[in-house]
This record gives structure tokens, sequence and C-alpha cells, in this order.
């Protein structure tokens, strides 16, 4: 299988190296800036020049456009997913500090008066289903960056923390809502909704450790996830998707990197770890099982329509079973994972794109072309990647998912 991966890497970046240019997002999960990514990691598995050149070229690229363009804010379409990318570099010594920083100490200022707007502006009667504190869209997305910054950055640490306060009180807020008022939906997912909040509240609290109000919205978070967890055993999955009361007794939310149990639960695992709780720790491992049962297997391939891409397809399916493998050392996980593996390359089927694949559009026979890291070739190729290097980059952590 080595051999067909490698040919399928090479035939994505000529996929991806012809357009490069094109005038599209530079965003990471959307854009062009995550091909540098896919760029980094071909050059660990294969350090030839040439890969290293392009590498450095959509960097060059990249400053430019940032210098030329004007673009949204948010960490899928926006600054704040670009700039985690670049302090990722920076942290991982990919790029030199030097080279990066002055860049990033304005990204700092523009995305922290970004999210402070988005608080001060929000309409709570309007916003029923929390979207402006998304991940991917909205506040938490900042925040994600703006911690990684302030940790390690005295004069940023004020400020962030004021921001991650103000964001813990609305997160109690809306949880108190959906709690007494109908017609309030509550999201678990972790690309919109509490998973997210869990997992970012958890890396404040690595540094933050002894602020009472963002344990509590994180604790608030749980409680409310696990609230809903089904007992029902005709049920496909243990937790909802989005919903607006708790009497469903069923779910049927697929697997992925978007919504589903394999994410759910993992953010319930790094909040567990964050507050010391041990006993969720397990279960969220012994729930995690559940995941590998043959008829979610084969339901959620059929409801995401065979996609192949990193927020809910085979990509992501199959490296969240690598994650829950990592954590438990269950032998099973890793099955599945190698299982994911094949099954995507069965889907490099289109003979008119140079990479073979295409992402569902939603509906059964309807495919097009995506080269982003989220939905398209670039994320595909770059889980590909990861199946072959023994020490890649901790690329991972850019979904929440470490």
């Amino acid at each position: 299988m080595k051999e067909e991966i490698i040919e399928r890497i090479k035939a994505i970046e000529r996929e991806l190296w012809s357009h490069r240019n094109e005038k599209g997002s530079i965003s990471l999960l959307g854009g062009t800036s995550s091909f540098s990514l896919f760029y980094q990691m071909f050059y660990a598995l294969d350090p030839k020049a040439e890969y290293e050149d392009k590498f450095h070229e959509m960097i060059n690229g990249l400053f430019d456009r940032l210098n030329d363009e004007a673009y949204i804010n948010t960490y899928c379409s926006g600054l704040a997913g670009v700039a985690y990318l670049l302090n990722f570099y920076k942290v991982n010594d990919v790029l030199e500090a030097d080279d990066v920083e002055d860049s990033l100490l304005y990204f700092d200022q523009a995305i922290l008066i970004w999210v402070n707007s988005l608080f001060k502006n929000r309409d709570f009667e309007k916003d029923k289903s929390a979207t402006i504190l998304d991940f991917l869209h909205g506040a938490f997305g900042g925040l994600f960056y703006l911690n990684e910054r302030a940790k390690n950055n005295l004069p940023l640490q004020a400020d962030v923390q004021k921001a991650f306060n103000t964001a813990a009180k609305y997160v109690i807020e809306d949880i108190e809502r959906f709690e007494k008022t109908d017609g309030f939906i509550f999201n678990t997912g972790l690309a919109h909704g509490a998973s997210s909040y869990i997992v970012v509240f958890a890396k404040f609290l690595n540094w933050n450790g002894d602020n009472d109000l963002v344990k509590k919205a994180l604790q608030k978070c749980m409680d409310t996830i696990l609230s809903l967890k089904s007992t029902n055993e005709k049920t496909l999955s243990l937790f909802p998707g989005k919903i607006e009361k708790k009497s469903e007794l069923t779910y049927t939310v697929p697997l992925g990197w978007c919504y589903g149990d394999q994410t759910v639960l993992l953010s319930l695992y790094f909040g567990a770890k964050a507050v010391g709780n041990k006993e969720l720790e397990e279960l969220t491992k012994e729930w995690a099982l559940t995941t590998l049962d043959e008829r979610v297997i084969e339901t959620s391939k059929f409801m995401r329509n065979n996609d192949p891409a990193l927020c809910h397809g085979f990509s992501s399916m199959g490296y969240l079973y690598k994650r829950w493998y990592e954590i438990t050392k269950n032998e099973r996980f890793f099955k599945a994972y190698n299982h994911f593996t094949k099954e995507l390359l069965k889907l490099a089927t289109y003979p008119d794109c140079e990479s073979g694949f295409k992402k569902s559009l939603g509906e059964k026979g309807k495919y097009e072309s995506s080269y982003a890291l989220l939905d398209g070739s670039a994320g595909i190729g770059v889980y590909l990647l990861d199946y072959l290097l023994d020490d890649p980059l901790p690329w991972d952590e850019l979904f929440l998912l470490r």
C-alpha cells in the first residue's frame, strides 16, 4: 500500500501546484495557505530541494497576498487561521521567529479587536444558535489563536484572559438558555459547538489553571453534553449534533471531524484531563469503542456519500481512529485506521482531476473538485503523508485534535 500512497501523494502535489495561483481564498481551511503544510510534510518524507523551494514559494506568496488583499478574520476563512498556521511554523522551527514575529504581533491585536467586537455587538435575541461563538466562523477560532500566542507572551495575557472570561460568561448563559428556553439550539460539534469550547478552554487552563470562571464554563459544557447521551441501544450515535430539546432518545449523527461521536468524545477526554476527572477519562475510552461498531461505520460511509475529505469524510474518520489508538493503545482502533486508509485510496476514481479525489456535495452522485485542507485534496494529502511519516509535525492541532 505504501507505493500506492506515494503515487497518490505525487498526483495530489501536481494538482495543488497547478492551482496554487488561483485567486480564491488564502484561508487555512478553505484556501491556499494550507498548501504550504502539504509541501513541508512532503519535504519531510522526501527531502528534495524542489519541495522545500515550493514550500517557501507558498509562504512568500501568502505574505504578498496578506499585504495586498482584504480578508476576513475567522479561523476557517480568514486571518485567525492563517495567523495560527504561521505561529505553528514558528513554534515548530519550520520558520524563523525573525521572519514572522512582527507580522504575528500585528495579527494579535487585529484578532483581539475582532473577538471583542463580536462579544460587544452580539444580539442575544437573534443569535439562538450561538453563531458568534462558533469555532470555524466566530469568536472561538480567534480565541484559539490568541491562547497560543498569549501563553508565552506576557504583554498579551491580561487582554486574552479578559476575552476568555467574557467567552466563559456567554457560554454559561447560552447553556442556561438552552435548558430553560424553547427554540434555543445546543450544538455539540467540534466545528461549530460545545466540543470546540471544551478543547479551547482546556488549552487555556493549561496556563491559567486557577481561572474558576473558565473551569465552570468548561464543566458546564461537559455536563450538558453528558446529559444528552443516549442510552437507547438502537441509537447510531451516543450524542446529538444540534438539538433543541432533551427529549430525543436516539441520534443519527455519522462519524467525522465536524460532528460525530469520535470528536465529541475526544473533547470530553481533553476536558476531563483539564479538570482532573480520571473517571470520565476512562469512560470516554470505553464509549469510543462504540464507534467501531460495523453498523456505525457502514452507515457513516453511506450518510457521508463516500466523501474522502478531512471535514466529514474517510480521512477524518480514519485519522480519528488513529488518535483514539494513540490514547488507548487498543489495536481495534489501529485496524480501523488502516481500513479507512485503504478505503480512501479506492475513492480516487475521477479521471478529470489530477488527484482523482472529489468532495461530496451532500447529494448522492454529486461531487466536485476541491483543493482545500478541510474538504479537498490538500487535506487528503496531509492525511496520507502523516500515514507514512514516522514523526510528522503535530498538524492535527490545527483541527483541535491535540
